[in-house]
C-alpha cells in the first residue's frame, strides 16, 4: 500500500525553536521527521538514512547551510536529495542566487507561512512515495512474472499507477521518441489542454539527459502561456528512450518572488532613512554640545583661582570636570553615529597626507598614558620611520578605537602594541590578556551595532570595529582578529602604505620601547 512507505524529512536548524515550529508545522503529513541541530549533526544522520526531502537552514554556526548543502551533492547516495533553503527574507537576494547554484529546489523564507510551508513540503513527500510506491511495484511485478502471475498483476499496478497519476497535483506528461504524448494526468490535461497523440514541444527539448528549470513557460494547446518548473527524466521502455516531464505551475511562486522583491525594497528603503535620521540627528546633538563643552572648560580654568578657600566652590570644580568628561563620550557617540552614516552612504572621503605612522602611534600612545600605565604596556617599533599616504584623522580613529578596546576589555592586564612593515604593507597590531572571543563571534564583531557583552558591563554602540574595518578597507587594507577565550584577543591593522622605510643607524633589530620609555 501507498502508505506504507517510510518518508523520512530531515529538519536543519541552530536554533531550537525553529526545529519545534517546523516539526509542529509538518507533523500532520505522516512522515518521519528527524531534527538535526547542526550541519555536522545532518551529515551524520545522512550515512545512516535515506531522506525523501531536507530542509536546511542557510545561517548555521561551524558549517553553515552552503557548505553542508556541497558536502552532501559530493555523495552519491545524497546527490539528488531535494533540498529547500531556509534563510532570512534581509538576505534572500545573496542566498538565493548562492544556493541554486548549489542545486537548491526552492527556498523558504523566514518567518514562513505554515501553508505555504506544508504544501511546498507535500509535493516533495508525495513525488517520493509515488516514485518508492513504483519500485516497490516494479519488485512486486518481477516476483510475480516468476510465478507466471504477471499480466494479472501488470492490470493492477496500471490501475494503481493511473490512480496516483490521476491524483497528483503536479502535471505528469509522458512521451515517445517521437515526441508524441503518450499519457498524461489530469493535471496536466487541464493546466495545458493537451491531449493523447499530441506533440505540443519540440523534440529537441525531450532529448539528452535528466535536467529541469524553474523559470520557463509552457504553450496551452490554445496558444496562451503560463510559467513552470519542470524537470524532464528519460526512461526506456521495451528498448526505446522515453520522455517524462513532470512540471507545475509557477505563477504563485512569481508572485510570492515579486512580493519579497517588494519588501526587499521596502527594508532597504527603511536602512536608508534609518542612515538619513542618524546623520540628522547626530549633527543636532553635536551642535549645543561645541559650546556647552567650551563653556565647561572655560569655567574649569576660572574656577581654581576662585576656590582657595571654599570647599563648595572645589565641589563645582569637580562637578565641572565630570560633566566635560560625560560631554567628552557624548561627542564620541555622536562621532560614530555620523560615521555610520557617512559610511553607508558612501561618503567616505579619505584626505590623504604623508606622514610617520610610528610617530602617530606614539602621539596616541600619550594621549593614553596613565590608562596604559594602570595596566603595564610594551610597544616595539621598527628601527626606522614607516612613511606612506593616509589619512591622518581616520589612521588615529582606527588606533585610537584599537587601543581603547584594549583597554576596555584587557581585565587590566599588559598590552603590547606593535608597528612593523612588511613588503610595502604596514601594520598596527595591539594584543590585550582580557576576556577574549569565541570563534564562532569573531566575524560578528566587524559589524555594525554588534556587541558580545551587555551594555551594562561594557558601554558604547557597538561601532568601534566596525568603523575600523570600513577605514582600513578604504585605504585598501584589512583588520583581522586572532583569540582565546579567557587569554585575550590580537587585532592587526594592515595598510598598503607605498611606503618607504627610511634608512637607520639602529640597525635591523626592532627597537622595544617598555612604560617607562615609549
Amino acid at each position: 500500500m501507498k502508505g506504507a512507505v517510510k518518508v523520512n524529512i530531515l529538519l536543519v536548524d541552530n536554533d531550537e525553536n525553529n526545529l519545534r515550529a517546523l516539526f509542529a508545522a509538518l507533523e500532520c503529513l505522516g512522515g518521519n521527521l528527524v531534527q538535526a541541530s547542526s550541519g555536522r549533526d545532518a551529515l551524520r544522520k545522512l550515512l545512516v538514512q535515506d531522506f525523501a526531502l531536507i530542509l536546511l537552514d542557510v545561517r548555521m554556526p561551524d558549517l553553515d547551510g552552503f557548505e553542508t548543502a556541497r558536502l552532501i551533492r559530493q555523495r552519491k547516495r545524497t546527490r539528488h536529495v531535494p533540498i529547500i533553503f531556509l534563510t532570512a527574507i534581509g538576505k534572500a537576494e545573496e542566498d538565493v542566487r548562492q544556493g541554486y547554484a548549489l542545486g537548491a529546489v526552492d527556498y523558504l523564507f523566514k518567518p514562513f507561512e505554515t501553508e505555504i510551508l506544508r504544501s511546498k513540503v507535500a509535493v516533495f513527500v508525495e513525488l517520493f512515495r509515488n516514485r518508492e510506491h513504483v519500485k516497490r511495484q516494479e519488485a512486486r511485478l518481477r516476483a510475480l512474472e516468476e510465478r507466471k502471475l504477471a499480466r494479472k498483476q501488470l492490470d493492477r499496478v496500471r490501475r494503481q499507477n493511473a490512480l496516483i497519476l490521476s491524483s497528483a497535483g503536479e502535471g505528469i506528461v509522458g512521451f515517445d521518441a517521437a515526441g508524441r504524448i503518450q499519457f498524461l494526468n489530469p493535471a496536466a490535461a487541464r493546466m495545458t489542454g493537451w491531449q493523447k497523440g499530441d506533440r505540443p514541444v519540440p523534440s529537441a527539448m525531450l532529448e539528452g539527459a535528466r535536467r529541469g528549470a524553474d523559470n520557463d513557460v509552457f504553450t496551452r494547446k490554445d496558444g496562451s502561456s503560463f510559467p513552470v518548473e519542470y524537470t524532464i527524466t528519460p526512461i526506456r521502455e521495451g528498448g526505446e528512450l522515453a520522455t517524462v516531464i513532470v512540471f507545475r505551475d509557477s505563477t504563485e511562486r512569481r508572485q510570492l518572488e515579486m512580493e519579497r522583491a517588494r519588501l526587499v525594497h521596502e527594508l532597504q528603503e527603511a536602512v536608508r532613512v534609518r542612515d538619513d535620521f542618524l546623520a540628522i540627528a547626530s549633527h543636532e546633538l553635536r551642535t549645543p554640545l561645541t559650546p556647552l563643552r567650551l563653556l565647561a572648560q572655560s569655567a574649569q580654568r576660572i574656577a581654581p583661582g576662585l576656590a582657595a578657600n571654599q570647599p563648595k566652590l572645589r565641589r563645582w570644580i569637580h562637578e565641572l570636570q565630570t560633566m566635560d568628561r560625560h560631554i567628552g563620550r557624548l561627542e564620541k557617540l555622536i562621532d560614530g553615529l555620523l560615521d555610520v552614516s557617512r559610511i553607508s552612504a558612501g561618503r567616505l572621503i579619505l584626505e590623504l597626507e604623508e606622514f610617520d605612522l610610528c610617530a602617530l602611534v606614539q602621539e596616541i600612545v600619550g594621549r593614553f598614558r596613565s590608562e596604559l600605565d594602570r595596566c603595564g604596556w610594551t610597544m616595539t617599533l621598527p628601527p626606522a620611520a614607516v612613511v606612506g599616504r593616509w589619512d591622518r584623522l581616520r589612521i588615529d580613529q582606527v588606533f585610537t578605537n584599537l587601543l581603547t578596546n584594549a583597554i576596555k576589555y584587557g581585565s587590566a592586564r599588559p598590552i603590547a602594541i606593535e608597528v612593523s612593515v612588511k613588503e610595502g604593507r604596514a601594520r598596527i597590531s595591539v594584543q590585550d590578556h582580557g576576556v577574549g572571543i569565541e570563534p564562532e563571534h569573531q566575524h560578528r564583531i566587524f559589524e555594525r551595532f554588534e556587541r558580545l557583552f551587555p551594555i551594562s558591563h561594557f558601554g558604547g554602540f557597538g561601532l568601534g570595529l566596525w568603523i575600523v574595518r570600513q577605514v582600513a578597507q578604504a585605504h585598501g587594507g584589512d583588520v583581522r582578529v586572532k583569540s582565546i577565550p579567557g587569554q585575550g584577543s590580537t587585532f592587526t591593522v594592515e595598510l598598503p602604505c607605498e611606503a618607504w622605510i627610511e634608512s637607520a643607524e639602529a640597525g635591523s633589530e626592532a627597537v622595544a620601547a617598555s612604560g617607562e620609555s615609549s
